[in-house]
């Protein structure tokens, strides 16, 4: 190729390139824009200069000098740049189509490897494209950058841009990524509110608790069994629309023999959030991460939830979902809120019978196979005397739709997510149907809810309208006895409604939860909006400064302040679980005679045998005889007992451990029965990490570093005691 052509035609690609990446920017935040989600509303001008700014600051990021090595590391660190700056723009797109929300404060909190992962999976071809793509654009940009621009060039274009950016920066991507950086990190660090302060928010329904975890009391109850249906992001919309008729036949059955609570108002944007707001009152803090719920500092582990009530009333509680319970750590805050046993995708996915591609969807099981387990215990524990709560929670109608292989499809040329809400419906149908031919309606309340309301992404839109503004979720309360629906709910109301209707009675307050009758002047606060009467109460966003929280008066201020003091409030109640040791702490373990039990693990004088799980799943005394093996990872920085933990034997433990201690090498104690250590096991431990055995029953790797292990004559107790 003649060389003014080359010249030529590398000139068209660059300005093709520019275009591009400058359509790129723009038109992502028109888009955001178009969706009234922008922190503060932008002109098209504002629009185009941020995006040619952030352009044109990337094109011209100085990557020249004349000593090779820094000219390298600056084209890789500009390359990368570029790259990390065209996929924000991208995920924040993604983020805006798939949830309807900005990156912001509930976003952060709910990043997490395994749901990048699954939208990886679900989208692989077009995410692979989109990676193709980026790359391309990544070498065109920085390839014509050293062949157009000199040195001088560069640095003018770079620092012009710059400025231009500086004054435009809250109008980009970058600038929307760091506002929602900080009003998360505002919003975490709450100053903590005791009671007598959150007294004044008692005219927003608001209160503080008169019982915690530990000190609830319970009497009465008409020993009445509960079933607790949530079905994924199931809005009332779904069975009221004109455009769908037919879609939800089976919920419209039920809802016209048993009457809809309505209105019923999501006070959750997720599932996560949707759980904790309707099992124990009130809106939590998802600002907070999984912290909110797990890792030593359980935020909420002295709140009393409706489990915890049940299990005071003699309950016996299992959940059930399909997705992994792992998943912002939904199993341990069940599991610490009163729940027996948590089932997840953990526990199904090494099964052969949900093995094959068309028996789980990338969330996990699906909800033909999940009622019918569900089902399945329901039976089994309806013939003993001790009443029981079973929770269950649906997949098919996440977004964008995952039917179960056994449903009918809407219609043949219905969009997938209509087919999974009528999916949902057709298995909710049956599993209702078989409860009242088990007779098991007789003497059971069942609760059907939506875990929250739909998000308002462009796909929903298109399929609902403007419909899909309403927050109405779904509530159906199946009872023989009457039903009283005259409650203007709240998701967060679901805890005090139910153990009404167990006629329970206790000591427990929840801090939004209401059980009451109706009244029109009731106000349900949600962390974004207001609502009266079941409509959104319009706020004025001009505020005034006070301390006085007047339900006439509420505006944007005050109601952040609200729910800032409310989430104060919330503070007081976390349980720091950290197992932290000193100098002359010790660690002791003890076995029975025979070896065959392992009767205690205590750090001084404590017993933490109930710190130790395995996949999500407590511990109970069968497991300290089983032929499993037990182990204790030490953090020697913070001093603290880092993890507990029963590995299974059946899956590579030695694999387990590698991963537990792939970033930094820290010491730990592997130990359990005879048969549990076994001489290959032993073997391979042996080679791992300056690892020794004391006998065939306990081993440690590395632990010079923070102590010593004695055992006794009769070899059945040892004791590590901490040096430092």
């Amino acid at each position: 190729m003649p060389s003014n052509l080359r010249k030529t035609t590398q000139a068209l690609l660059t300005v093709l390139s520019l275009v591009m990446v400058f359509l790129y920017f723009f038109a992502e935040s028109n888009y955001i824009q178009n969706k009234n989600l922008l922190f503060g509303k932008a002109s098209i001008i504002e629009l185009v200069l941020s995006s040619l700014a952030l352009l044109f600051i990337l094109w011209s990021f100085p990557s020249k000098s004349q000593t090779q090595w820094i000219r390298k590391l600056l084209l890789a660190l500009k390359s990368i740049l570029i790259f990390i700056v065209l996929f924000m723009a991208f995920a924040e797109a993604a983020m805006v189509d798939f949830s309807g929300m900005l990156f912001g404060p509930e976003a952060i909190a709910h990043f997490s490897w395994d749901a990048f992962m699954l939208g990886v999976r679900e989208y692989f071809w077009p995410f692979l494209a989109l990676l193709i793509f980026l790359v391309l654009i990544v070498f065109i940009l920085v390839y014509s950058s050293q062949k157009f621009l000199t040195r001088k060039t560069q640095w003018w274009v770079f620092v012009i841009s710059a400025l231009l950016l500086v004054y435009f920066f809250n109008h980009s991507v970058l600038g929307r990524y760091t506002q929602g950086i900080k009003k998360h990190l505002a919003l975490s660090q709450l100053q903590t509110v005791t009671a007598k302060q959150l007294d004044k928010l008692k005219p927003l329904g608001i209160s503080a608790l008169t019982a915690n975890k530990s000190t609830i009391v319970t009497k009465g109850g008409n020993n009445k069994n509960l079933i607790v249906v949530y079905l994924e992001s199931f809005s009332d919309i779904f069975t009221t629309s004109d455009r769908y008729p037919e879609l939800t036949p089976n919920i419209n059955r039920l809802k016209a023999s048993h009457g809809p609570i309505k209105p019923y108002i999501s006070t959750a944007k997720f599932t996560m959030d949707g759980l904790i707001s309707s099992l124990c009152g009130f809106l939590p803090n998802m600002t907070l991460g999984n912290n909110t719920i797990a890792g030593n500092d359980k935020h909420y582990f002295l709140i009393p939830c409706l489990p915890d009530v049940l299990k005071e009333a003699g309950y016996y509680q299992e959940f059930f979902g399909g997705a992994k319970k792992s998943f912002a750590n939904k199993g341990t805050f069940l599991l610490d809120h009163g729940f027996d046993q948590v089932w997840g995708w953990e526990d199904f996915e090494h099964d052969e019978n949900y093995k094959p591609p068309k028996k789980h969807s990338w969330w996990g099981l699906h909800d033909d196979d999940l009622f019918a387990l569900a089902h399945a215990k329901i039976k089994e524990l309806h013939q003993k005397t001790q009443p029981f709560h079973i929770s269950i929670l649906t997949l098919s109608s996440h977004l964008k739709g995952f039917s179960a292989p056994s449903c009918q499809p809407y219609g043949n040329d219905a969009d997938r997510f209509i087919d999974a809400i009528h999916c949902t419906d057709q298995l909710l149908g049956q599993f209702i149907d078989q409860l009242k031919s088990d007779g098991i309606l007789e003497d059971t309340v069942v609760f059907i809810t939506g875990d929250h309301s739909v998000f308002n992404t462009s796909l929903t839109k298109s399929l609902f309208g403007d419909e899909i503004r309403n927050k109405d979720i779904l509530g159906i309360m199946v009872d023989l006895d009457p039903v009283n629906n005259n409650l203007p709910m709240g998701l967060y109301d679901m805890a005090p409604v139910l153990l009404d209707r167990l006629a329970i009675d206790h000591n427990v307050t929840f801090i939004n939860g209401q059980s009451n009758e109706f009244s029109s002047e009731r106000l349900l606060i949600t962390r974004s909006q207001v609502f009266q009467n079941g409509l959104p109460v319009p706020l004025s966003t001009t505020c005034k400064v006070s301390d006085e929280y007047n339900s006439d008066e509420l505006n944007a201020c005050t109601h952040r302040k609200a729910i800032n003091t409310l989430h104060g409030y919330t503070q007081l109640f976390k349980l720091d679980q950290s197992l932290k040791y000193q100098a002359d702490s010790t660690l002791r373990i003890d076995f029975s005679q025979d070896k065959d039990l392992i009767q205690e693990i205590a750090l001084n004088g404590k017993s933490i045998k109930t710190q130790f799980t395995r996949n999500g799943f407590k511990l109970n005394g069968k497991n300290f005889n089983s032929q499993d093996i037990f182990y204790i990872q030490f953090d020697t920085n913070k001093k603290t007992i880092s993890h507990t933990f029963l590995l299974d034997q059946l899956r590579d433990p030695i694999k387990t451990i590698n991963y537990l201690n792939k970033h930094k090498p820290a010491p730990f104690l592997v130990f359990g029965l005879t048969e549990s250590l076994n001489p290959s096991f032993k073997e391979r431990l042996n080679g791992y990490r300056d690892t020794s055995c004391l006998d065939d029953h306990f081993c440690f790797s590395q632990l010079g570093e923070i102590g010593g292990v004695k055992q006794n004559k009769e070899q059945t107790e040892f004791l590590l005691k901490f040096k430092h």
